[in-house]
Formats: structure tokens, C-alpha cells, sequence
């Protein structure tokens, strides 16, 4: 079949048709109305035309990338640690090594980002641990 793909058919959003068609009597009713119909050859412009109405752009499920932005001047204050804690945790949250997430969204070196995490740690912005383990 010419345009199916399996990244085509993990695009697809089951879960919500499922959802969809489970919550709306109309359209359980439509769908079995058009189930007779002979279905074009996949791939073409009338397969996809077929489609009108009924497609929809998914939401993007991507988190927004991390920011960090260093404040002018050589001391950091207290609200600055807190940010890198919040960048911290929220770069745990989204699965991402913390360090390396803190140096890409500050535009810093690894070294930097350790650190500036020490200090939040050391403010208290972040609990304690052992290094190379990662605590939120």
C-alpha cells in the first residue's frame, strides 16, 4: 500500500477515536452508516479526501523546552537558585538528566550547571544527595 507506513499508523490516534466514538451516539451511527462503502485505494488523493471533516491535528504532547535565563552581573541571587531548582525538577519530571538539561537551557558548560546546582543545593532549593544520584 503506497503512503502506509507503520509511522503512519503509530500517528494515529486510537485512543482518542476510541474515546470519541464511545461518547457520541451520532457518530457510532455515522460510522456504521458508511461502513458499506467501498474504501478508495490508500494512499490516493480520494482516499485522503474521504477523510475531510472527520481528521484532526493532534496537540502536540511535547513538553516546552526548558529555560534558563543567568541574570546580568557576577552575583546570582536567591531567586536565580530557586529557578535552577525549578529547572531542576521540571528536567526530572520530563525524564531528562538534569545537568545537562540546565546547561542546554542556560547556554552554559556541564560545569557551570554543577555548579549552580550545588549552590541551590546548598540553599536549600534542592534536598540533599549523594552525587550522581539525582533528587528532586
Amino acid at each position: 500500500m503506497p503512503g502506509l507506513t507503520p509511522e503512519n499508523l503509530r500517528a494515529i490516534p486510537l485512543r482518542r477515536i476510541l474515546l470519541a466514538v464511545g461518547a457520541s451516539e451520532g457518530l457510532r451511527a455515522d460510522l456504521a452508516a458508511r461502513l458499506s462503502e467501498p474504501v478508495e485505494n490508500p494512499g490516493t488523493k480520494e482516499f485522503l479526501e474521504s477523510f475531510e471533516g472527520w481528521m484532526h491535528d493532534e496537540p502536540s504532547s511535547e513538553p516546552p523546552p526548558l529555560e534558563l535565563k543567568r541574570p546580568a552581573g557576577r552575583n546570582l541571587d536567591d531567586a536565580f537558585y530557586g529557578r535552577v531548582a525549578a529547572t531542576y525538577r521540571s528536567a526530572v519530571q520530563q525524564g531528562l538528566r538534569p545537568r545537562p538539561a540546565i546547561s542546554r537551557a542556560a547556554g552554559v558548560s556541564g560545569d557551570v550547571a554543577g555548579r549552580w546546582i550545588r549552590e541551590a543545593r546548598r540553599r536549600e532549593y534542592l534536598p540533599p544527595t549523594k552525587p550522581g544520584r539525582v533528587t528532586a
